[in-house]
């Protein structure tokens, strides 16, 4: 409980008649009637000046308590002692870390009294005044009219009301995604649209909602945006998306799914086995809370360099750009792929393309039809400049597709990336094979394809990221594919 006090006594036609030495009590108790003085802000003599004071108490019940100051002489005759109080605040503790203010009144000693901050509980409060005249023996007080408090809720304090916000809690989550007040997953008492950490699983929502893969909370505060974030007029926070992140697929929001980080994981000891036996490699993990796992096996011929195996029907043959024609930076361009299996429906496969080193893609293209097993696929652009350069028809090939802007505009300087997925053809997510880095410029690199191309190595899967030391090789310099 933290408070201004002073002493300047009293005075009546300039003459100072109250200047005793005093202190400032403040008592506490349940109800509406204190008595209990649970401390107080220290004697002042005639003349001290405004200080802050505080006094912290612990109530031993809960419920509804009163406060009260009360002046108190230390020194001086029986007069008493005529003390000024001013900026009442209390602060209730919530735990060791942190703390949340309640209401603070100031200036209720003068004609203009302020309530800061105004909390939802004070709806319904009334206040009054009261005027009196100490230098006129003759006054009678007189007390103002009624002023009732009517407080609208504003919870995220963005200014727009919550009944006409769409996001109470400025998570860029709005509240029809988090049940509209009526869904509390962790059972905290907030409802979702109030709650930064709504599984409370300490990530906060904005986090799980967006991912980390960029930053949409810099400041850590659990709000979308930094820590001056633009709020629309609807009470949305800039920059918000109506699609939240499954990223274990089991058709529960993360934000909405307690996780926690893996605490261990079980694997076998080495295997023996006999060649062309048919084996199991057991592991499972556990501690990850409420969320799936998902497991992604890896293999390594050297303990050094690790690539990701997959379960896909179809991967990355190989790729190339030639220089017959200048035109388009070169051409042609074709990416040829491999069905493992027999796929029915190729359209569940997607091809991303990422230009010259950046993170998000360019263009991408969605196969069609069927493939068997065995088939090899073609990509080109520009039919004429591949038969007249291979002399070859794109028609020799199992299947065939024009792929339009992928290859005319993707493929520039061989140094790009190109990634294959399927099911949900999420670009993160869902990734089967990949040619080049995402986010990398492959000029110079061991994958510059630029009047050249590039080949699967014989006997080397799919993976899911992409070493330039495996799975693809250089087939041609620049000099021979010309000559070729």
């Amino acid at each position: 409980i933290s408070f201004e006090q002073a002493n300047f006594g009293a005075t009546q036609t300039g003459v100072a008649e109250i200047i005793n030495a005093g202190k400032i009590e403040v008592l506490l108790n349940a109800g509406t009637m204190p008595t209990t003085v649970i401390g107080d802000g220290g004697g002042m003599a005639l003349g001290t000046g405004w200080n802050n004071q505080s006094v912290s108490y612990t109530p031993t019940i809960s419920g509804e308590h009163t406060l009260a100051f009360r002046a108190v002489t230390t020194v001086g005759n029986n007069y008493g002692a005529y003390l000024s109080l001013d900026g009442v605040s209390i602060q209730e503790s919530t735990s060791q870390e942190s703390t949340s203010s309640t209401t603070a009144y100031t200036g209720y000693g003068s004609n203009s009294l302020t309530i800061n901050p105004v909390s939802d509980d004070l709806d319904g409060y009334q206040y009054r005044l009261i005027a009196s005249n100490p230098g006129f023996a003759c006054a009678v007080a007189d007390t103002s009219n009624i002023t009732t408090l009517v407080v609208r809720d504003d919870f995220d304090q963005d200014g727009i009301r919550d009944e006409i916000d769409v996001d109470d809690d400025n998570d860029g989550i709005l509240d029809t995604y988090e049940g509209n007040g009526s869904v509390d997953t962790d059972g905290d008492g907030n409802p979702d649209s109030r709650d930064l950490d709504s599984d409370g699983d300490g990530c906060y929502d904005v986090d799980e909602a967006y991912g980390i893969s960029t930053d949409r909370d810099p400041n850590d505060d659990g709000i979308l945006g930094d820590a001056n974030p633009t709020i629309n007029s609807n009470g949305s926070v800039s920059g918000y998306n109506n699609t939240q992140l499954d990223q274990d697929g089991n058709g529960v929001k993360d934000f909405q799914e307690s996780g926690a980080a893996i605490t261990s994981l079980s694997c076998p000891e080495d295997i023996v086995t006999t060649e062309g036996a048919n084996i199991n490699i057991i592991t499972s993990a556990s501690g990850q809370g409420e969320t799936t796992v998902s497991y992604n096996w890896q293999m390594s011929a050297d303990s050094t360099n690790w690539s990701d195996l997959g379960d896909a029907g179809l991967m990355f043959l190989g790729m190339g750009q030639a220089v017959r024609s200048t035109s388009d930076e070169g051409r042609p361009k074709f990416i040829e792929l491999l069905a493992i299996e027999d796929i029915p429906n190729l359209n569940k496969y997607r091809i991303y393309n990422y230009q010259n080193g950046n993170s998000s893609y360019s263009y991408y293209y969605d196969l069609s039809g069927s493939a068997s097993k065995g088939d090899v696929i073609l990509l080109y652009y520009s039919e004429s400049d591949f038969e007249n350069f291979f002399g070859a028809d794109v028609s020799d090939y199992d299947k065939y597709f024009y792929t339009g802007n992928l290859l005319r505009y993707g493929m520039r300087g061989g140094d790009d990336a190109f990634v294959l997925v399927d099911g949900n053809k999420n670009q993160y997510n869902d990734v089967v094979d990949m040619i080049g880095k995402r986010g990398e410029d492959g000029t110079g690199k061991a994958w510059d394809y630029y009047r050249g191309w590039i080949k699967r190595k014989v006997n080397k899967s799919s993976s899911k990221t992409f070493n330039e030391s495996r799975p693809m090789e250089p087939l041609s310099s620049s000099s021979s594919y010309r000559g070729t």
